[in-house]
């Protein structure tokens, strides 16, 4: 089976679908610009990852933990949502059950727009008090080392799961049951090795769903899920939203009254594109994002000069031209 066919094949199963969960890891923010902070990517005046992420390293030295995830976070100010993150926020806004599991604590997924989801290790932007417990939002960069707690004023600590630690049961809790009831699961970006993360596809496998891997390179899932699809998640996601149709929603929403809004992706010479118009609709808008994110020099199925794209008053895509068909 080609890529294409199997992206035809996902759209098919997801236009049928009336659950959809979705799990992503550090390869859906890696093309963001993301490093994974592990291996080579994680070496910080020669401490591993595995050396300062835990209790007793910030029971040891909480300035020096704190001093590693200023840079961890000083780094992740400065990337954006990419086309995955995008088109998974527009996925949220098309199905009434719709769960994202996330194992990044970057907050892109949240910056891209989707609320329906679970940060299973944590929030990199937001800090727990180590005396009463509160957590609250932080996007301080450089942040003041040692953090205090604004209400309390005794230190606090990244809301991050650190390893030696258990995952919050309630999240757990809801990410399990997510992974259970789903018609199709997509896996994205994850190497599948870290537990219990990885025990959500299984789930869901053994509940009776279509699993979808995407992932640059072959992971312990690529043998046992139903598909499995190679490359790049910003290229990938939004091929599979470009000519969704979703049931008789979308052939509803393709007859509906109403006026359809005609938003223009215009590709420049140098690579970059140019949206043509704002529909007014901040989903919609997202759409016509994730279209213009796919057109950087070399994007598989790049538009041509200028394309128009047909938006149904929800969001649908009712009328994608047959040049934007993506292969």
């Amino acid at each position: 089976m080609t890529r294409e066919d199997g992206i035809d094949e996902v759209r098919a199963r997801l236009s049928n679908a009336r659950a959809v969960t979705v799990l992503t890891g550090a390869g859906i923010s890696a093309d963001s610009g993301v490093p994974t902070f592990r291996g080579a990517d994680g070496l910080w005046r020669n401490f591993r990852v595995e050396e300062l992420a835990t209790p007793e390293a910030f029971a040891r030295d909480s300035r020096l933990v704190w001093e590693w995830y200023n840079w961890r976070r000083e780094i992740i100010a400065a990337k954006l949502p990419n086309p995955a993150h995008a088109a998974l926020a527009d996925m949220e806004r098309r199905f009434d059950r719709f769960w994202l599991i996330t194992q990044n604590v970057d907050g892109l997924h949240r910056q891209a727009g989707s609320t329906k989801l679970s940060e299973i290790h944590g929030d990199i932007w937001k800090v727990r008090c180590t005396a009463c417990g509160r957590v609250e939002e932080n996007r301080e960069v450089p942040i003041p080392i040692p953090p205090a707690c604004s209400a309390c004023g005794k230190l606090v600590r990244p809301h991050i799961v650190w390893f030696g630690e258990s995952l919050d049961p309630v999240e757990f809790g809801r990410s399990q049951e997510a992974a259970q009831s789903c018609d199709v699961m997509l896996i994205i970006g994850t190497s599948g090795v870290v537990y219990p993360a990885a025990m959500f596809a299984p789930f869901a496998q053994t509940a009776g769903a279509f699993v979808v891997e995407i992932n640059r390179d072959p992971t312990p899932y690529t043998e046992i899920v139903a598909l499995s699809l190679q490359g790049r998640a910003s290229e990938i996601v939004p091929q599979q939203l470009l000519k969704l149709r979703l049931g008789e929603r979308g052939r509803d929403a393709a007859q509906r009254g109403g006026a359809r809004t005609e938003l223009r992706v215009a590709a420049e010479d140098d690579g970059d594109a140019v949206i043509v118009g704002d529909s007014g609709d901040p989903a919609q808008d997202v759409l016509a994002s994730t279209l213009a994110g796919m057109q950087r020099p070399g994007a598989p199925g790049a538009l041509a000069k200028s394309e128009r794209i047909l938006v149904a008053p929800d969001g649908l895509v009712c009328d994608p031209r047959p040049a934007l068909r993506l292969g």
